[in-house]
């Protein structure tokens, strides 16, 4: 009897083949898995009542240019099909004070030509600060300076 069992696992065992295996033109097209499937899903799910202009992938991300719900122009950036960060564009005049005293002091010849709040899938916000001719600021969601970009 042990040796019926041994046997027909043996068998089983050569006779199983994973969908891996299988050449693609058995497999089902409904079964393939299309990540950017899922992306589409996922941003529709992340924003609602948002609209996706652009789709772009680089630098190991995909980066989807959108309408949030105010009709002002963000950006939302996917990891490996995950909502990383999304950065909102807002008004200079909604920079915290003292982004606002640092734009005024240390950065004077420079015009501010758009200014976003970075919100983080972690919670955590940061304010980007983009100037003309010159690095762009990140400052904490406090309003401190974090760094300059080149």
């Amino acid at each position: 009897m042990k040796n019926y069992i041994a046997g027909f696992l043996l068998a089983f065992t050569f006779t199983t083949v994973s969908a891996t295996d299988l050449p693609k033109d058995i497999i089902p097209a409904a079964a393939v898995y299309h990540p950017e499937v899922e992306l589409v899903f996922n941003f529709n799910s992340d924003f609602p009542e948002s609209k996706a202009l652009k789709w772009t992938a680089g630098q190991g991300a995909v980066f989807v240019e959108f309408l949030n719900k105010e009709k002002v122009k963000s950006f939302a950036v996917y990891k490996n099909g995950e909502l990383i960060e999304t950065y909102y564009g807002i008004d200079v005049n909604n920079l915290p004070t003292i982004s606002k005293s640092h734009l005024n002091t240390k950065q004077s010849k420079h015009k501010v030509e758009k200014a976003y709040i970075i919100k983080e899938a972690d919670g955590d916000e940061k304010f980007l600060v983009e100037l003309n001719g010159t690095y762009d600021v990140m400052y904490s969601k406090d309003g401190y300076l974090l760094r300059y970009i080149k």
